[in-house]
């Protein structure tokens, strides 16, 4: 059984409580490793926060934890095949959320 690593960090506000599974919960512990490794071994990490490839890899990871975790296949066909290009501009970041900037 895969363990969830006890990170000393609060929950996001904007994420309720109870709302995140065991996949999600280890996606989120991977990502976390990946960067804190990465900023350890003197990468800039600011080249990747909010860009398309960090994005595409939690995509993965949710598939690879997911079906670690024997999700229902037709739910993890559908995560699977999720289009997410629309979240990114042409340079390969975030789109802003708010429409103001645009």
């Amino acid at each position: 059984m895969a363990k969830i690593i006890p990170f000393k960090y609060k929950t996001p506000t904007h994420i309720p409580k109870g709302n995140l599974d065991k996949t999600d919960k280890q996606v989120i512990d991977a990502i976390e490793m990946l960067i804190e490794y990465a900023d350890e071994c003197g990468s800039d990490i600011s080249a990747v926060i909010d860009s398309q490839e960090l994005g595409d890899l939690i995509h993965t990871l949710h598939t690879f934890f997911g079906k670690t975790n024997h999700l229902n296949k037709e739910w993890l066909d559908f995560t699977k095949n999720i289009d997410i290009s629309h979240l990114y501009n042409d340079q390969g970041y975030l789109n802003s959320v708010d429409k103001d900037e645009e």
